[in-house]
């Protein structure tokens, strides 16, 4: 049979003396108790997974009633920031014309709230050896702390020291189905402790729910772009 605690009968001043009818009271009780624990733990998951549908059918919508790469953006942002886990993250795309990764969205802790404008648009050459476009070129994960540091290229270990960071992660977005195919990066980070593994998997579930999306998106913007170059042009 399952398992789901135990209970300790204990004594200060005296050894307990307890007889067998006592002790089967004790485990009817116990039984009935954990049968009654249980009920409410399977309610409890029942509702919590409720909760999270209807959070997913919400996002959803949201999601399919955008177009616009920064309102979109700003969606997948607050998503992050729900999931309480990340100190502050980073989201980069891949700029298909100039073969550089872009940052499009950034969000950093109190204390590196200024320079937040500064690294709005701030750019990474595909050839470097960044942790994001390390990610990007090989569509895995990066993951670094103070153990793997030095083995970082400059700019990252200043990232990591200015920060403050503990552990950094580096997830690709992916296009669609296609697995090695990659839109961008997400940088998430942490200031004092690991970055919890039930956390980082959600973001992965997360990041598939927006990966269509963001490449439909960056598709618009690029053809919007060039209409835009058209019009200029025939005027």
């Amino acid at each position: 049979e399952e398992c789901i605690g135990v209970i300790q009968l204990s004594a200060m001043d005296k050894r307990l003396d307890l007889k067998i009818s006592a002790i089967d009271e004790i485990t009817e009780l116990v039984a009935n108790l954990a049968n009654h624990i249980k009920l409410v733990r399977r309610k409890l998951e029942l509702e919590s997974l409720r909760t999270e549908q209807d959070r997913q059918i919400d996002l959803i919508r949201r999601i399919s009633r955008t177009i616009g790469l920064e309102e979109l953006l700003d969606i997948l942002g607050e998503e992050i920031e729900w999931l309480a886990e990340f100190d502050g993250y980073l989201i980069n795309l891949h700029d298909e014309e100039k073969q550089e990764l872009v940052c499009e969205k950034i969000s950093l802790p109190e204390a590196c709230k200024a320079v937040e404008k500064t690294y709005q648009g701030y750019t990474y050459t595909l050839d470097e050896n960044d942790a994001n476009t390390v990610c990007f070129r090989n569509a895995e994960n990066v993951m670094i702390d103070r153990g793997s540091l030095g083995q970082c290229c400059e700019r990252t270990r200043d990232r990591f020291e200015r920060w403050e960071m503990t552990h950094m992660v580096v997830l690709p977005i992916r296009s669609g189905r296609d697995e090695k195919r990659v839109l961008g990066t997400v940088m998430l980070f942490r200031q004092r402790d690991m970055i919890n593994q039930d956390r980082l998997e959600r973001m992965e579930k997360l990041l598939i729910i927006f990966s269509e999306p963001i490449r439909n998106s960056l598709h618009y913007e690029r053809l919007h772009k060039k209409e835009q170059v058209l019009e200029k042009a025939g005027n």
